[in-house]
């Protein structure tokens, strides 16, 4: 029974992929509608049912209605209605997809179809709209042997008004609190975070929902919170929550959810050309901006004005670098060149082994970035400045909702330097074709200077010795994650400096032990804290068994 959910599982991720909707013959139109933000409020109620809330800002240049298909395998759907800034909708019984565009306005209804419903609204109006729509769903919380729960879609993939921001509110009717002492919390589908926020669990999206994304929320609940009417009393929410699990980020799985899928792509076939059509977007993205590197000469200086967060942002935003830690162990290279940080000799206190070094905190450093991460590595140190490895690894774990936001800030601030350069055709963007001329300029030198630091036929032609430029070159060097290579490319070219460069590769692996550490202690406390309930980052994959939902829906 349990691999037959997985193969009907499998089989429905595969027409997530296609991007059919089952039971309606109706084609949403691939235009310029576009909703902007996807707001979700739910509310349980004791009995286990929810009222769900959207509200839909966006704009609207064609076609006649929005729509949401959701499916209704265990769960029903009722009491819908719509209403936008000008006042409420209409509900009408025998709702007819086909009607003209005047005869839906300020109306709604219900298309049922083979797979469950789709809650229908007219488009009303061309223009910006704020839409509000309302539906009860009655078993949305389970009653299972061990736990309450459920583990439920949204947001549907495929949405033909994406790219869109989401976020998803969940309270209890009665006014519990909900937090990590009687609930368990977890998301997929989707590049953001789950969270206990004041008595709410709250859900939402760091980057757009796009192509194939969804939002999934599985939510555990102790037995006395409710008294849901549906109950699985052959099943416990451990089960449940282990099929959800599986291809996730939360460090669960044996990956036999995608050798189903493959093997109901084999039984199915066209499935492949799905899958190509899914990867078509990244692999768009990527051509263009290997295009775009190759059209860029050489660049030999600091990049950016010096902004090193700038650079970040732009380096992870167009592929220049693959990790988005880097930019701490580009930040503590830099406090080393500065003297800012030391790596001292701490002899053996009775002389029978080799001499240690160790971190010593020195000044604090003259740049807001370097600052920060200078006040993170001050907490981890004792009280005589000296931060051990150990130490930090342990604060990082401790801390690392700290440490995330650190990292994410630093990029957030690349990104509004960038934009206040005018680096933008419009306010963002993560494409080549979203810069103006001057953002291709800032990106190029990006680009250049990672092309000239790989090259060391250019290197040799500019003696990069003076003023100390090439710590500058290992501090982007770093960033970019070729440290390693350029530092040897060093070596080859200056023969005669073979000693100061060779302690400075001493110091500079030592460095890269602290901040890798420093980035595994943040990646398993974030994973652990994820897994295990209590919020943290969603998960892109897994969220498998899930209820409600559909595929597709926006606008048509």
């Amino acid at each position: 029974m349990k691999q037959f959910r997985k193969l009907t599982a499998a089989f429905f991720a595969v027409l997530v992929l296609l991007g059919v909707t089952l039971g309606s013959t109706t084609i949403a139109y691939a235009a310029s509608n576009h909703v902007t933000n996807i707001d979700i409020e739910v509310v349980i109620r004791n009995d286990g049912s929810a009222v769900i809330t959207q509200y839909w800002t966006g704009e609207f240049e064609k076609g006649t209605e929005n729509y949401l298909p959701i499916r209704t395998g265990d769960i029903g759907i009722s009491e819908f209605s719509v209403s936008d800034e000008n006042g409420p909708y209409t509900f009408v019984e025998d709702w007819d997809v086909d009607w003209s565009f005047k005869k839906k306005a300020g109306k709604c209804g219900i298309v049922e179809t083979d797979d469950g419903v789709e809650l229908c609204f007219g488009i009303t109006e061309y223009g910006h709209k704020e839409y509000t729509f309302s539906y009860v769903v009655t078993d949305f919380i389970k009653g299972y042997r061990d736990a309450n729960g459920t583990n439920f879609m949204f947001i549907n993939p495929e949405m033909s008004t994406f790219p869109t921001a989401g976020r998803i509110e969940i309270v209890m009717e009665d006014g519990t609190q909900l937090n990590d002492s009687n609930a368990g919390i977890w998301a997929f589908g989707f590049e953001g975070r789950i969270e206990f926020q004041a008595g709410r669990v709250v859900a939402y999206t760091e980057k757009d929902l796009e192509d194939d994304n969804s939002m999934i929320v599985m939510l555990e609940l102790e037995k006395e919170l409710l008294s849901p009417r549906k109950l699985v009393t052959d099943e416990a929410f451990a089960a449940v929550r282990e099929e959800a699990m599986e291809d996730s980020d939360y460090g669960h799985g044996d990956g036999n959810d995608k050798a189903a899928i493959a093997l109901v792509a084999v039984i199915f076939g066209g499935a492949f050309a799905a899958v190509v059509g899914a990867a078509a977007y990244s692999a768009k993205v990527t051509k263009e901006n290997k295009a775009f590197a190759e059209s860029v000469g050489y660049y030999a200086d600091v990049p950016n004005g010096g902004d090193i967060e700038m650079t970040h942002y732009l380096a992870r935003t167009f592929d220049v670098s693959k990790e988005d830690s880097l930019i701490m162990g580009a930040l503590m290279l830099s406090m080393m060149n500065k003297n800012c940080l030391e790596l001292r000799e701490t002899a053996d206190t009775f002389g029978t082994a080799e001499p240690k070094l160790e971190l010593r905190l020195i000044t604090e450093p003259d740049t807001a970035p370097e600052r920060k991460l200078f006040y993170i590595l001050s907490a981890a140190a004792d009280g005589t400045g000296v931060l051990k490895e150990k130490a930090l690894e342990d604060y990082s774990y401790e801390h690392y909702e700290e440490i995330e936001k650190f990292i994410k800030d630093t990029k957030k601030n690349g990104e509004t330097a960038f934009r206040n350069k005018w680096g933008f055709v419009k306010t963002s963007g993560n494409r080549i074709k979203h810069l103006s001329e001057t953002g291709r300029s800032e990106l190029a030198q990006v680009v250049g200077l990672k092309k000239y630091l790989e090259e060391s036929a250019q290197m040799s032609e500019r003696d990069i010795w003076e003023a100390n430029l090439w710590q500058e070159y290992m501090v982007y060097a770093t960033l970019f994650g070729c440290a390693e290579d350029v530092i040897e490319q060093l070596k080859r070219l200056y023969p005669d400096r073979l000693p100061v460069l060779d302690s400075y590769h001493h110091h500079y692996l030592w460095c890269y032990g602290y901040y890798h550490g420093m980035h595994n202690s943040v990646d398993k406390a974030a994973k652990d804290a994820a897994a295990s309930g209590s919020g943290g980052s969603s998960s892109i994959g897994g969220g498998g068994g899930f209820s409600g939902g559909g595929v597709g829906g926006g606008s048509r």
